[in-house]
């Protein structure tokens, strides 16, 4: 009985200590980012940072973390944070408050190249002719892609 007893404490310590091998960054210290943390976290701590927040769904569905929705965000990495290998996310959120055509071309360039190719057919016509130009947060499109987790991009 003491050794059954032993081994559950010594699991449950194990799931407690590899609960927390994944750690969150803030890089952009957004609000929207305290989000996808939060999701990345753990539902309860989604909900509470959305309580907190006041946000609601439609805000919740217009930002990506780290290119992924906060729904995919949160199931990728609530996975990771029982794995046996420690790891440092930084996180950042996209969110086109402006509208602009050229904002959504800089979240899907980041996001993947699929993104890149469905947001580039809604817009060919009118931008096209300048779309190595395309210039995001100051910096050429190729390498605000590169930099926020499309390492594959291409025009």
């Amino acid at each position: 009985m003491k050794k059954l007893i032993m081994l559950l404490s010594v699991s449950a310590l194990s799931l407690s200590v590899s609960a927390q091998n994944v750690q969150f960054v803030n890089i952009d210290n957004s609000v929207e980012t305290e989000i996808c943390i939060a999701a990345g976290t753990s539902k309860s701590a989604l909900k509470s940072k959305v309580k907190e927040l006041n946000f609601g769904p439609a805000k919740i569905e217009s930002f990506r973390c780290n290119g992924l929705t906060v729904e995919k965000f949160g199931k990728t990495y609530s996975k990771q944070r029982f794995s046996s290998i420690k790891k440092v996310v930084e996180v950042y959120s996209f969110d086109n408050e402006t509208g602009s055509v050229d904002a959504d071309l800089c979240i899907a360039a980041a996001a993947s190249n699929k993104a890149w190719s469905a947001a580039l057919e809604g817009v060919k016509q009118r931008v096209k002719r300048g779309i190595k130009k395309l210039e995001c947060n100051g910096m050429p499109v190729a390498k605000f892609a590169k930099k926020y987790g499309n390492d594959s991009f291409k025009f």
